[in-house]
């Protein structure tokens, strides 16, 4: 006795949900990509006092003075690719004398000339010039490499063999026998 082609595909059916169950869950089992960490927004001086938008108070002005002051050192000492990377930064501080920081890779012959630079942009008879030096600049790092995942490709080497088995399945039923 044949069974009806409708039988056929009913006792297929449990096997072909229980593959798709499996699918389903192997698929609910892989995590998404981790979304990259957000640096943190600096508290310096520029993120605080650099916005122009900002409500002007005599600390605000004075911090963006100083920031003015700051840039306009970096930007005369930029030219010289020698002294790469360079920092500067200016304290005005309402008493006392003010203070410029530079901190750039500089020989120890460069350091009159910096100083002169130094006292041009910021005139005050008291001016202290602290030189900082730092190591020359290292090549960029090479970026990481990409994380591998192979749960997706675990899933369509799974898939494909099960389509292939379903395809050699339908085909053996198809043959006339011998």
């Amino acid at each position: 006795m044949t069974p009806e082609p409708g039988r056929k595909r009913r006792a297929r059916r449990p096997g072909l949900a229980a593959l798709r169950l499996l699918l389903l869950a192997l698929l609910a089992a892989c995590p998404a990509a981790p979304a990259p960490p957000r640096a943190p927004r600096p508290a310096d001086k520029r993120a605080l006092y650099g916005d122009p938008a900002l409500l002007p108070t005599r600390r605000g002005e004075l911090a963006r003075e100083e920031l003015a002051l700051a840039g306009e050192i970096e930007r005369l000492l930029a030219d010289d690719p020698t002294l790469a990377p360079i920092r500067a930064h200016v304290a005005l501080p309402p008493e006392g004398a003010p203070v410029v920081v530079i901190a750039a890779a500089a020989d120890p012959a460069d350091r009159p000339r910096l100083a002169a630079i130094a006292r041009a942009v910021v005139p005050h008879p008291q001016l202290r010039v602290v030189l900082h030096p730092l190591p020359a600049a290292a090549p960029p790092a090479p970026p990481p490499p990409l994380p591998v995942h192979l749960w997706p490709l675990a899933l369509a080497l799974l898939a494909l063999g099960a389509s292939a088995g379903i395809t050699l399945d339908r085909l053996r039923l198809r043959r006339p026998p011998r």
